[in-house]
């Protein structure tokens, strides 16, 4: 029984998470570099769920569009399988530094491709981007988000991908039909770029030790 009393003084006590409003006002770059990735989501999404929009402006069909979205899939699990293995010289926030702005990088190139082919080769910067923020940005909110918060950290980090596909949906649907593919996906462009400079402000932060 003394043994068991000593072990329950012993146990550490968790402390207890904040409200959301006092986990943004305690983690405020963090929280920036969030609002930057709705934005940046928005650009990713707009491309992701009008994809046979832009198949079918550079002349292909429904059978292209399922061949390029395995393609985009495959060009992520190099990236998801060996995360672990990346060179240590870099951190964690130089990495999700650079995959943010390779996400602007491949929406570029996907508004610029030409053709079938070269909008595939493009596919490929989606490891860069998308794989490589998805694999590390638990690993970043917990560098920089006490510990007592970062499952919030983590779900809100998640939770921007789906708040991108909305606004996606909402201003991608009537794009593409009023302005056509190329303007809009040049406009993904543009709303990417911003959504990169905000993102990378916010990883400009304290890392919790």
């Amino acid at each position: 029984e003394a043994d068991a009393a000593v072990s329950t003084e012993e146990k550490p006590v968790q402390e207890k998470s904040s409200s959301l409003l006092s986990f943004v006002k305690e983690n405020r770059m963090f929280c920036l570099m969030l609002f930057g990735t709705i934005i940046l989501f928005i650009s990713h999404n707009m491309d992701g769920n009008f994809l046979i929009n832009e198949i079918r402006n550079l002349g292909g069909d429904t059978a292209i569009m399922g061949l390029v979205a395995a393609f985009t899939a495959i060009t992520e699990i190099p990236v998801m399988m060996f995360a672990a293995k990346l060179p240590k010289r870099w951190e964690t926030v130089q990495y999700i530094r650079l995959s943010l702005v390779f996400f602007t990088l491949k929406i570029l190139a996907y508004a610029l491709a030409p053709n079938i082919p070269l909008f595939f080769a493009a596919r490929t910067l989606q490891a860069p981007s998308y794989a490589l923020y998805t694999v590390l940005i638990v690993r970043y909110a917990d560098s920089v988000v006490d510990r007592k918060d970062s499952a919030k950290a983590q779900s809100l980090a998640f939770s921007m991908t789906t708040i991108g596909s909305v606004l996606a949906s909402l201003i991608g649907g009537a794009m593409f039909d009023t302005a056509g593919v190329r303007t809009t996906m040049l406009t993904a462009v543009a709303i990417s770029a911003v959504g990169t400079v905000i993102a990378l402000a916010g990883t400009f932060s304290k890392h919790r030790t």
